[in-house]
């Protein structure tokens, strides 16, 4: 889950950049030199990829990294929307590519820098759960030490030592004590063999 918000805010931030990006090249685009093909290109691009920002793509990246963050730095509440771009930003760049009026590079920079507020929250939230990402790795890296322990406890109780005494039985018993025994611990394989060892030797005493 963690890795998954961690891929859909970078997804969000790449998606920004690249909105700003063609932000400044739809202001360029205004002027009369440039075609109006162009200049609706950008628009479309930028289009685009404000609503990608909002809703997603089909597995939910961006779009879903901004759900996600506490409480939220959503669009609306930076002004960096679709609505601000479509209400404010591009009229006026609409109306300085026919003539209207002048181009207004301060309404562009303004919503731009909004932008890069919205990226800087992004920021933010990957570094706390960056740092969630790491604690639970550390917490995995203990819990792999402690099983790797355990597993050695366990093997030392169930195999190890229980082998160990019927391997001093078999020594015993092949030095000549006709009364050696090991102690059945389990009714596991190891179990089994001690337990037939014992009988085994208990015939022999009795041959």
């Amino acid at each position: 889950m963690l890795n998954w918000k961690l891929e859909s805010s970078s997804a969000a931030t790449n998606i920004i950049g690249d909105i700003r990006f063609h932000v400044f090249r739809t202001a360029l685009y205004v002027l009369p030199q440039y075609d109006n093909r162009d200049f609706d290109n950008e628009v479309r691009t930028v289009n685009a990829g404000l609503d990608l920002l909002q809703k997603g793509d089909q597995g939910g990246a961006a779009g879903g990294a901004l759900g996600e963050f506490h409480g939220g730095p959503h669009l609306g509440q930076h002004g960096a929307g679709g609505e601000e771009w479509k209400e404010s930003v591009l009229p006026h760049l609409t109306a300085a590519r026919g003539g209207a009026r002048e181009p207004m590079m301060g309404d562009v920079n303004l919503y731009v820098e909004k932008l890069a507020a919205l990226t800087n929250d992004i920021d933010e939230y990957r570094a706390h759960f960056l740092w969630q990402l790491r604690y639970l790795q550390g917490l995995l890296i203990v819990l792999a030490i402690g099983s790797l322990f355990a597993i050695m406890a366990l093997l030392l109780r169930w195999v190890i030592r229980p082998l160990e005494q019927l391997g001093g039985a078999i020594g015993r018993l092949s030095s000549g004590d006709l009364t050696a025994r090991t102690e059945v611990r389990s009714e596991d394989e190891i179990g089994e063999i001690a337990a037939g060892f014992n009988e085994m030797a208990a015939r022999l005493k009795d041959s």
